[in-house]
């Protein structure tokens, strides 16, 4: 009988306009931590969030803890990570390669290509992160009117 209650309360605020919330979670149903995007956490569900309409995706820690995301912007963050990722390993061996011969023209041509490549890429997501944070601050201001006037 004492067993059937074993939900627990856990605050957390939408990722977007800071809006807090309640959920009730029962930790022993989340029995796989290989969220993708946030490593050593179970997904648990998604919630739209009542104030800016923001889709927050619920992730339990092994340790108990919740973390409330925004999976949009996760998956731009993790994709774009990739892609710089890969750009950094192609450099890296380039730039072995080019430790046993100095005078390689083509290598030091590739070399030049990824370095431009990965400037552009760092420069298109400082862009987009900039104009998330923008729109975040611009969401939890209207929310902080909002409690103002409550």
């Amino acid at each position: 009988m004492f067993g059937l209650f074993k939900k627990k309360k856990y605050e957390f605020n939408c990722p977007m306009c800071d809006r807090s919330y309640i959920a009730k979670i029962d930790p022993s149903q989340i029995t796989e931590f290989d969220y993708q995007y946030w490593g050593d956490a179970g997904y648990v569900g998604q919630q739209t969030c009542e104030f800016c309409k923001s889709e927050i995706t619920f992730a339990l820690s092994k340790h108990g803890t919740l973390h409330a995301l925004d999976e949009k912007w996760e998956k731009v963050q993790k994709e774009h990570d990739d892609k710089l990722e890969a750009i950094e390993e192609e450099i890296s061996e380039i730039e072995y390669q080019l430790g046993d011969d100095q005078d390689n023209v083509k290598l030091k041509n590739k070399l030049e290509q990824l370095e431009s490549k990965q400037k552009k890429l760092e420069d298109s997501f400082d862009t987009k992160e900039e104009k998330y944070i923008d729109r975040q601050i611009r969401w939890q201001e209207k929310w902080q009117d909002k409690l103002g006037r409550m």
